[in-house]
């Protein structure tokens, strides 16, 4: 996608002229001169294959997010909770026994927000 962006973007910034486009009207206007004469039959005819292209993958991915989505979500969980549970709760103790209450305090805020106690 962000090769079509790019090229609308240079066309859009290099509308067309007559001497590159004979059938351009004399009382054409700067946006019918970047967009609509300033593309080939074979630049658009890739443009919108490219466009298709875009809409299937999307159509595709939208119909495996159903399958994908709880098992992203169910290993990303996991992770959390092992660094929760394997990293901050020794930075806890290791914070009360320094006797740091201020991060202490703010690492149990965070512990208790995102761990799972059970």
């Amino acid at each position: 996608t962000s090769a079509v962006v790019e090229q609308f973007t240079w066309k859009f910034t290099h509308p067309c002229d007559r001497y590159t486009n004979r059938d351009l009207p004399e009382d054409a206007s700067n946006y019918e001169k970047a967009v609509r004469y300033n593309y080939s039959r074979e630049e658009r005819r890739a443009l919108l294959e490219i466009i298709a292209m875009i809409k299937d993958l999307h159509a595709q991915m939208s119909r495996a997010a159903a399958e994908v989505v709880p098992s992203l979500k169910s290993a990303v969980h996991h992770h959390a909770q092992e660094i929760v549970h394997g990293v901050m709760q020794p930075l806890i103790q290791q914070s009360n026994k320094k006797k740091r209450k201020e991060a202490a305090s703010a690492l149990a805020a965070l512990y208790n927000l995102v761990g799972d106690m059970d």
